[in-house]
C-alpha cells in the first residue's frame, strides 16, 4: 500500500531521529567551535557549487585568473576559520591539529611515497604516460565509546 500509516509512522521516526542528530551536531560543533572567525560569502552557495561540479578538469576562466593578484590571503593563526556561502553551506573550515608528531609523521609518509618510481599504465599494451599515485587520508578518533 503507498499510503498505509505504517510506511508513515517509520518515516517520521527517522525525521525525527535526524532532527535530534543534526540538533546534537549543532550544539557540538558550536561547542569546539566557539571562538572560530567566520566568513560568508554572499555572492557563492554550496547548493550551486554541487549543481555546477563536473569531474573533469576545466581550465580556470581568464577573468579569474586576472583576478589571483586581488585574493585576499587568511594567515595561519590558532583561531579556526570557517567559510560559509549565501544558503549557510559549509565551503572551508581550517582548524590546527595540536600533535605536532602527527603532523610530522604524515610529512615522513609523504617524503618516503616520493622515493617509489613512477608506474608506467598500459592501455592495449601501448605506455599511455608516467605518473604516480596517491591516496592520503587523515583519520581521527572521535568517539572513544
Amino acid at each position: 500500500m503507498p499510503h498505509s500509516n505504517k510506511i508513515r509512522a517509520r518515516k517520521e521516526r527517522i525525521k525525527r531521529t535526524l532532527q535530534k542528530r543534526v540538533s546534537n551536531l549543532q550544539a557540538l560543533s558550536k561547542k569546539h567551535l566557539k571562538d572560530a572567525q567566520e566568513i560568508i560569502l554572499p555572492d557563492v552557495s554550496l547548493g550551486d557549487l554541487r549543481r555546477r561540479f563536473k569531474p573533469t578538469h576545466q581550465p580556470l576562466h581568464p577573468a579569474i585568473i586576472r583576478k589571483v593578484p586581488k585574493f585576499i590571503r587568511m594567515p595561519s593563526t590558532l583561531q579556526p576559520l570557517m567559510i560559509r556561502g549565501s544558503d549557510n553551506g559549509l565551503l572551508v573550515c581550517r582548524a590546527r591539529i595540536n600533535h605536532p608528531d602527527l603532523i610530522q609523521r604524515l610529512s615522513d609518509s609523504i617524503d618516503f611515497l616520493d622515493k617509489y618510481p613512477p608506474k608506467h599504465y598500459k592501455f592495449k599494451g601501448i605506455n599511455r604516460s608516467e605518473y604516480k599515485t596517491r591516496h592520503l587520508g587523515i583519520w581521527s578518533a572521535y568517539m572513544k565509546v
